[in-house]
């Protein structure tokens, strides 16, 4: 993950990642630069969790919200 963004939004996500880790849904907005410009988005980080009730890992939903905001 940490090779997909800048150090600065790695560090900010990371905390929101080890939640997701530990078995928790996270919900949030923010900003994203994208090279067609600024976009505004809802992400949804939601574990992976197995039979057993271990975290395998976590997916991740982003809906585009730009419309919304403006």
């Amino acid at each position: 993950v940490s090779e997909m963004f800048p150090k600065e939004k790695f560090e900010e996500l990371q905390e929101k990642i080890k939640e997701a880790l530990s078995g928790k849904v996270v919900n949030f907005k923010h900003y994203v630069d994208y090279p067609a410009g600024k976009k505004f988005v809802d992400v949804t980080y939601k574990p992976h969790i197995d039979e057993a009730g271990k975290v395998l890992g976590f997916f991740v939903y982003v809906e585009d919200r730009t419309d919304e905001k403006t």
